[in-house]
């Protein structure tokens, strides 16, 4: 995906021409996303942002991660050491019943970005758990 689409799937409204803005001018060169549903209810989203340095991916990551961390409740943060990661989960159900949980790190220029939805409650360990197996497999790839 290029930038609008990026901007247009990942961005509340009323923040997306300004993220727009931002993204294209400090180094966003394309994006990816693949998403499922598995029997049980979770609701899965991997992004995979690539940015022209290290450096720019690793500032999105942490402008996401800080603006998570200025969410009222009931947002609560949460830090996933074993990718050197941060993430956020909310108790506030969807139209559909679902809880939401964010986590976001970086590999190189690569900004992974994980979404899930389970039914009722968030599942921190099921973010955590993806966001590591994706960092490994790029790691693995990258060999």
């Amino acid at each position: 995906m290029d930038v609008d689409e990026f901007v247009k799937h990942v961005y509340q409204r009323n923040y997306q021409p300004s993220e727009r803005s931002f993204l294209a001018k400090n180094g966003f060169v394309t994006s990816y996303c693949r998403g499922w549903m598995t029997s049980d209810g979770l609701e899965s989203e991997i992004w995979l942002v690539r940015f022209s340095t290290a450096g720019e991916a690793r500032y999105e990551y942490q402008s996401m991660a800080t603006n998570w961390k200025r969410e009222s409740e009931p947002t609560v943060t949460f830090a996933d050491p074993a990718v050197d990661g941060e993430g956020a989960t909310s108790t506030k159900l969807d139209s559909v019943k679902k809880a939401e949980t964010r986590i976001g790190a970086t590999l190189g220029e690569m900004f992974v970005y994980v979404k899930t939805y389970n039914p009722g409650v968030p599942d921190k360990a099921a973010a955590m758990a993806l966001i590591q197996q994706q960092i490994q497999l790029m790691i693995r790839k990258s060999r």
